[in-house]
């Protein structure tokens, strides 16, 4: 138990800063004399980093090693064995919470192009890793995987919501297949993740979908520009009418080995919808028609005798001719 009274305990938080601390301030003259412009307490990046880089687009965050619990796993039982544990362990840990919150939002430097060594504060990230070709993948994954996220709020919008969240399938433990739905308030912006744990490929796989349309696959961890086999589904895919993971509709897919696909989803076009897109697809081809002078080809002779016409007007056209 915390033995120290709470008027006490807040005067010793109060003597830790949460700004300007002098490990900051440090980083801070020793940037400016190197000529590096930085913005500090930066709100525009999660977690406020003390410190942002925002050309290099690097965020440095000046915490403590004690109270974000490094070494937790040796760290915490000690603590629990000492004086003030559960004010200690309540706090530490909320402090980790709090860190793997923002990690999941940022990446630990080198990271994005697969450092192999630890990183050390002494030297420079291994850039030299970009001239092999694999790491260079993984950064252009990893650049495509930031814009993807970005471009689709069902991955964050409700992230810590149970309404964001919908299992497809997550039953198939012999063939290491996940399938759910990531969703937002709108059903438009509805993605289907199929995430595939084993090195098998499987073809025609049948998914049941939350509703009838549309899905095209949006995105592919497997994709030969990120260092994989290159199978994928380059057409969109219509739902039909059979039943599946207890859903009345249904698509069949290619799922890649080792991978993660996503879908989108499009509601078909219904009634006057698509009397207008098919109006519209007349209209433009008269147009070209127009714009170029080239019709159909005519009818030929074969054609005509197949035309069967009165008697009367068949003597006729015989005649004139």
């Amino acid at each position: 138990m915390d033995k120290l009274m709470p008027e006490q305990r807040k005067k010793n938080m109060r003597s830790i800063k949460g700004k300007d601390t002098s490990i900051e301030m440090i980083l801070r003259k020793a940037l400016w004399k190197k000529g590096y412009h930085y913005r500090k307490n930066y709100k525009n990046l999660p977690g406020t980093p003390d410190i942002a880089l925002t050309k290099y687009k690097i965020a440095i965050f000046c915490d403590g090693e004690f109270f974000h619990g490094k070494d937790w796993e040796i760290l915490k039982p000690r603590l629990e064995r000492g004086k003030n544990s559960d004010f200690l362990v309540t706090k530490i840990s909320r402090n980790r919470e709090r860190d793997e919150e923002i990690n999941k939002k940022l990446l630990f430097m080198g990271q994005e192009f697969g450092q192999e060594k630890e990183w050390n504060e002494k030297q420079s990230l291994s850039w030299e890793l970009l001239e092999d070709k694999k790491h260079l993948q993984l950064k252009n994954y990893m650049a495509a995987l930031h814009a993807f996220y970005k471009a689709n709020p069902a991955l964050y919008q409700l992230d810590e919501k149970p309404e964001g969240f919908e299992w497809i399938n997550g039953m198939e433990w012999e063939k290491n297949l996940l399938i759910f739905l990531r969703r937002t308030r709108k059903k438009e912006d509805t993605l289907l993740v199929i995430c595939n744990f084993s090195n098998v490929e499987y073809d025609d796989f049948r998914i049941g979908v939350p509703y009838p349309g549309k899905y095209k696959e949006m995105f592919n961890s497997d994709a030969e520009s990120y260092g994989g086999t290159g199978v994928g589904n380059p057409r969109v895919k219509m739902s039909k009418k059979t039943e599946c993971d207890e859903r009345k509709n249904s698509i069949t897919v290619k799922l890649a080995p080792l991978s993660v696909q996503v879908f989108s989803y499009t509601k078909p076009e219904t009634g006057a919808a698509s009397n207008k897109s098919a109006k519209a697809k007349t209209a433009a081809k008269a147009a070209a028609e127009k714009k170029t002078g080239k019709k159909g080809k005519p009818a030929g002779k074969k054609q005509r005798k197949q035309q069967r016409l009165p008697k009367k007007q068949r003597k006729r056209y015989r005649k004139k001719r």
